[in-house]
Parts: structure tokens; sequence; C-alpha cells
């Protein structure tokens, strides 16, 4: 399979020059796990997945055991499930410093979760891992946009008028599952990914309550309201304060179009 090219993939090698811990943040599904794999397993990574419950208990039960045995160079996937080893990795870095040793892949801000006692500061990078952008579907991550606009080096041509095209260009989105599917399909998976992710994943980062209420806020955020129409809107929810805050900390996650009648039944 030919994978995209990602406008991160740079900055994750020059990261691998001069930072110990590499860590590929993003949302669930934006493709964090073969992008690291694809970038890093030919460098001559290996990979553990702690959505494996026997690398995620060995991990937890000791951190610097689990750490030490690992090979050279490692890619540690959906490290939030196994808090315990950021000590591992702590003591691990410190006793030899060398740049690129360990990539870690995270769909939460590692920075809100109570389980985790390390930060790693002055350790370890952050890439932010985006949702394909319509240049990386085109393979033309080469193309700086900015520079090239205001540089003025930005040609001009004549092209097909998008018509009809726009809108599924604009609601597509850039999901590789979503971008699998079409028309009620696609829908369905973004419906199901915005409240599976505002409930589930809030729930990691918190122990607020009411998270049906989570999906309601995110949509309000996202229309045309004002800031004081949306404190009013949900004025009466108990900790409504709490939840707004934790949406703010989440990486971005789609926002389904609402669905014709066709597709709502």
């Amino acid at each position: 399979m030919e994978l995209y090219p990602r406008h991160s993939a740079p900055l994750l090698a020059e990261a691998l020059q001069f930072s110990p811990v590499v860590l590929i943040q993003g949302p669930r599904q934006c493709g964090r796990t073969t992008f690291a794999r694809g970038e890093c397993e030919p460098l001559g990574y290996s990979y553990t997945n702690f959505d494996n419950p026997v690398a995620r208990e060995s991990a937890q039960l000791d951190p610097l055991g689990f750490v030490d045995g690992l090979p050279e160079r490692a890619i540690l996937d959906e490290v939030q499930k196994a808090p315990a080893v950021f000590d591992g990795l702590k003591i691990a870095v410190d006793r030899d410093p060398k740049p690129g040793r360990f990539v870690l892949t995270g769909s939460s801000n590692l920075a809100l979760m109570p389980a985790i006692n390390e930060s790693l500061a002055g350790r370890m990078q952050t890439i932010r891992l985006h949702p394909l952008s319509r240049a990386e579907l085109a393979r033309q991550t080469g193309v700086s946009f900015l520079p090239a606009l205001f540089g003025g080096g930005f040609g001009t041509s004549p092209v097909p008028r998008l018509e009809e095209d726009l809108a599924e260009i604009v609601t597509s989105g850039g999901y590789p599952p979503a971008l699998a599917r079409s028309g009620r399909q696609r829908w369905l998976w973004h419906r199901d990914y915005v409240q599976q992710v505002t409930q589930w994943d809030v729930r990691d980062l918190s122990k607020a309550r009411s998270l049906s209420v989570v999906p309601a806020l995110l949509e309000a955020a996202v229309t045309d309201r004002t800031a004081l129409e949306l404190g009013r809107s949900v004025i009466g929810v108990p900790g409504a304060r709490q939840h707004c805050g934790l949406l703010r900390e989440r990486p971005p996650a789609p926002i389904p179009p609402r669905a014709p009648p066709s597709l709502a039944h």
C-alpha cells in the first residue's frame, strides 16, 4: 500500500536528530501509527502497541524493566494507555540521552492525564499530526503555499470550476477511514467518531460527569453562534465550564455535517 506523504515528515526527521524522545500527537484515526511506522521502521525501529494487554501490563508493573528490555530504537504506540512507562523513559533517557531513541504516539494531551506523573520536559519533542490535508491527498507536500503567495511566486492558471464537487471536498475531511467511505457511511462514521471521542476520551482526561452534553457543546462551538449565545445555551448544564475547557484541550475532531433527510433515518 502506497502511503500519502505527510507535511510532518521533515519535522519528525529533524526531531529524531536532536531529541531522545519524540511524541507524535494527534486525534484518533488521523494516521499516527501509519505515519510513525512508515517513517521509522525503515530506520530500524521496533514497534510496540499498548493496545496489547500483555505489553501494557508489563509496562505498568515494571516501567524501568520494560524500557530496559526494548531495542535501541523503539516506537511505543498508544502510550497514554501505559502512563507508568514515562517514569521508565525518564530514567533511561537520563542515563543515555542519545537522540532518536524513542518515538511515542498518543491521541490525548498527555499533560492533562492525571495518571502521568512525568512530563519528560526537556527530553521530548512533540510533533502534532493532523488529518490528511488536500495537498497531502494530492501528493503535493513540497508546495509551500504561504511563502509562494507572499513571495511573488504564486502563479495563476485557468482551472475547471468545482461546482458540485466543492461540497464533497469540504465535507469529506481528511480522516483516512472516512475518505474510504462515501454518502451515508461517511456521515455515519463522522457522527460516531465525534460521539466516541468526546465521551470516551474526555472521560480519560477528567472525572467530569454529564459527558452526554459534550457533543452538543462541540457542535455549538463551531457554528455561527456568538460567545454570548453559546454561554446562554450551556448556562444550565452542570460543569459546563469544565466541559468547555476539556474541549479546548482535545486535538481537533471532525464535526459531521447534518445529515440530509434521506440519511437521517
